[in-house]
C-alpha cells in the first residue's frame, strides 16, 4: 500500500491490500536472449485527491488523507452522508459531512441515525473514520460506530443486529444489546473519537481524542456502513472520511498489522518442492523451453510435483521464443484464483500445466512473430491454431491491431498506418470503453511525430520494445485463459495473495 498525497504522518482513511502485483516476479532466465522488442445524487464535493479508488460522479481534489493500494481502483470508500433516506429529526449541511439533531428528542422512537454514502471497503486490511463532537446537545445522547445496510434508522446503532456502536452518553459499546457493555469513557463537545475496522482480524476498535480505546467487537460481519445517531436537541456532529488529518494516527497502528501479517507469511514453511514447482509453472507459462528443458534435467527435478508433460521445443529455430520482461502489467488484468484452489471454469493446477504444454510451440510462435513486428503472420496464425479466440478476447484483438498500425509507422509508411486504421480500428472511436478511446487516441497521436521513438515524444513509449512485450504477454494469457487455463503463472498468483497479506 502506498499514502496518496498525505503530508501528516497520522493521516489515513484505508489500507487497501489489492489483489493483484503490479509488475512480473523477476527477470528472464539468462539462458533466454532479451528480445528486441451510485448516483446522481452524489456530491461534487472534492474530497479524495487519489485517481484510485472509483468515485462514482465526484472530483478530485489535491489532498487526500489516506493510504489506498493501486490495484484496489474499483473499490468506492465512504466520503459523504448518505442524505436520500435521511431522518426527519436530522439536518444535514451541504458539504454532506456535518449532521444537527432538529427534533426535541422527548421519545424514544425520535432517533436520527445516517449512515455514510458506501459501505467500508471489503478488501482492505485496516479502515478507519473519525467523528468531532459539535455540540453535545442537551443529553449528549450521541452514538457512532458500523451498521450493515439493513439498519433501521430510526434506532441507535448498537441496538439491533449487525450492528456495533460507541455511545456517547454512558462510554458502553452495544452490539445486538439494550443494555450494552462497559468500554471506555463517554464523550462531549469538542472531543475527535474515532471507529475502525480491522478486516483481517474482522475486529472493531474505538478512539477518543487520539487514543487507542482497545477492541470492542470482535468476529463483525460484512458490508458494514459507517454510522451515527443522534437523540436530543441541538446535538451536532462532524464526519472525517479521509478529506482532513485525523486525530489518531493510523499510519503506525497500519505499520503494525502489516508487519504483524509479514511475520505471520514468514512462519509459514514453504517447501523446496514447492518453490521448483512454481518455477516450473512460470518457465512453462512463459514458453522458456530451453531453460525449462534444463530445468527438468537437473538430478532434483525428479522429486517436484509434476506440473506439465511432454513439452516440446520449437525445432524450427532450435531456441525459445522469449522476452525479456515476461509479464507486463497491463498485459491482463484478470482476477486469477489462488495456486492450490480450483479455478472458477473447473480447472486445477495441474489442468492449467497440461494445457500450457500442449500449446507451449504455439504460443512460442506467436509470441516470436510479435516481438519481431510481424503482427499479420500473428493474427494469421493466432486464427488458425486457436480458432474464434480473438473474437472472444477483443481487447487482446484491439491491441494487435493497434501494434499492426505501430509497426508500420515504424517503418516510415504513414499513409499505410491511416489506411489500416480505417480499415481496423475506426471502429473503435464510439467504443463505450474509455479507455479503450484514449488508447486510440493516443496511438493515432503517433502521425503527428517524425521520430516517435524519441523520448520527448509524450507517446514514444508505443514505439518501444516494451509496447511488443505488452502486446505479445496479452496474447499469450488470452490462449491461455481462452483455453481454460489460467492467464496468471502460479508465482504470480502467489505473488497477489501475499499483496493482500502485507
Amino acid at each position: 500500500a502506498g499514502m496518496a498525497s498525505a503530508p501528516s504522518s497520522n493521516a489515513a482513511v484505508a489500507a487497501t491490500a489489492g489483489s493483484a502485483a503490479r509488475s512480473g516476479p523477476g527477470p528472464s532466465p539468462a539462458s533466454e536472449a532479451p528480445s528486441n522488442s451510485h448516483d446522481t445524487h452524489r456530491s461534487n464535493r472534492p474530497c479524495s485527491a487519489r485517481s484510485l479508488p472509483y468515485q462514482p460522479a465526484r472530483l478530485g481534489s489535491s489532498v487526500f488523507y489516506g493510504v489506498h493500494h493501486d490495484d484496489d481502483t474499483k473499490t468506492p470508500l465512504p466520503t459523504l452522508l448518505d442524505t436520500i433516506s435521511t431522518q426527519r429529526y436530522l439536518s444535514v449541511a451541504k458539504d454532506k459531512l456535518s449532521v444537527k439533531y432538529v427534533g426535541k428528542g422527548n421519545h424514544t422512537q425520535d432517533f436520527g441515525a445516517i449512515r455514510s454514502d458506501f459501505p467500508c471497503p471489503q478488501r482492505c486490511a485496516l479502515y478507519y473514520y473519525e467523528m468531532t463532537i459539535v455540540d453535545a446537545g442537551v443529553r449528549g445522547c450521541i452514538a457512532f460506530g458500523l451498521c450493515d445496510g439493513n439498519f433501521p434508522l430510526n434506532r441507535p446503532p448498537g441496538l439491533e443486529p449487525r450492528s456495533y456502536a460507541y455511545h456517547g452518553e454512558d462510554g458502553r459499546k452495544f452490539s445486538d444489546s439494550e443494555r450494552g457493555e462497559s468500554y471506555g469513557p463517554g464523550f462531549t463537545t469538542g472531543d475527535v473519537v474515532g471507529c475502525g475496522l480491522l478486516c483481517g482480524s474482522r475486529e472493531v476498535f474505538f478512539t477518543k481524542n487520539g487514543t487507542h480505546l482497545g477492541v470492542a467487537f470482535t468476529a463483525v460481519c460484512a458490508g458494514l456502513f459507517p454510522t451515527v445517531s443522534l437523540h436530543s436537541a441541538n446535538e451536532a456532529v462532524a464526519l472525517n472520511f479521509g478529506a482532513e488529518p485525523f486525530k489518531f494516527d493510523v499510519i503506525s497502528l497500519m505499520a503494525s498489522v502489516r508487519d504483524a501479517h509479514r511475520a505471520e507469511v514468514c512462519r509459514q514453511p514453504l517447501p523446496a518442492a514447492s518453490v521448483r514447482a512454481l518455477v516450473r509453472d512460470y518457465l512453462l507459462h512463459y514458453t522458456y523451453s530451453d531453460t525449462l528443458e534444463v530445468f527438468d534435467s537437473t538430478s532434483d527435478s525428479a522429486h517436484a510435483p509434476s506440473l506439465s508433460n511432454g513439452v516440446k521445443r520449437d525445432g524450427k529455430n532450435g531456441h525459445d521464443g522469449v522476452v525479456a520482461r515476461p509479464h507486463s502489467p497491463d498485459a491482463m488484468d484478470t482476477d486469477s484464483p489462488a495456486p492450490n484452489s480450483p479455478h472458477q471454469n473447473g480447472c486445477s493446477r495441474a489442468d492449467d500445466a497440461a494445457i500450457g504444454s500442449m500449446s507451449l510451440r504455439q504460443r512460442q510462435m506467436l509470441r516470436q512473430l510479435v516481438l519481431k513486428g510481424d503482427i499479420a503472420a500473428a493474427l494469421d496464425a493466432c486464427e488458425e491454431c486457436f480458432p474464434g479466440m480473438l473474437a472472444r478476447h477483443e481487447e487482446v484483438h484491439f491491441l494487435l491491431h493497434s501494434q499492426a498500425f505501430i509497426e508500420l509507422i515504424l517503418q516510415r509508411k504513414p499513409l499505410d498506418a491511416i489506411s489500416y486504421a480505417q480499415r481496423h480500428l475506426a471502429e473503435h472511436r464510439a467504443s463505450a470503453d474509455e479507455g479503450r478511446r484514449a488508447a486510440l487516441h493516443a496511438l493515432l497521436s503517433l502521425l503527428a511525430y517524425a521520430e516517435p521513438w524519441r523520448p520527448e515524444v509524450p507517446v514514444s513509449h508505443l514505439a518501444t520494445n516494451a509496447q511488443r512485450e505488452r502486446v505479445a504477454d496479452a496474447l499469450n494469457n488470452a490462449v491461455l485463459k481462452d483455453l481454460g487455463a489460467s492467464a496468471q503463472s502460479g508465482i504470480e498468483r502467489l505473488l497477489r495473495q501475499l499483496v493482500a497479506l502485507c
